[in-house]
């Protein structure tokens, strides 16, 4: 019966510190998680503001007449 109970015993142990090996796993990964959606909101906002910059070029370039410089070049020293 001793014996038994040392199993039992045993086996509560083991479950009870591979229980807190599962929180700690996802204690970790949430934390990483929630790293990932920061940087992935970090860079939606500098796709946007790329494609504002792009969108701004386009318009000055559309503007400018078909197969002609700008008027106002700077010589090369």
């Amino acid at each position: 019966m001793a014996k038994l109970r040392d199993l039992v015993g045993s086996l509560a142990s083991s479950s009870s510190q591979k229980f807190s090996n599962i929180e700690q796993f996802m204690e970790k990964a949430s934390g990483m998680f929630m790293e990932f959606e920061a940087g992935q909101r970090n860079t939606q906002a500098i796709l946007q503001d790329i494609q504002t910059q792009l969108g701004s070029v386009a318009k000055i370039v559309a503007q400018r007449a078909p197969s002609t410089l700008p008027g106002h070049t700077i010589p090369n020293p």
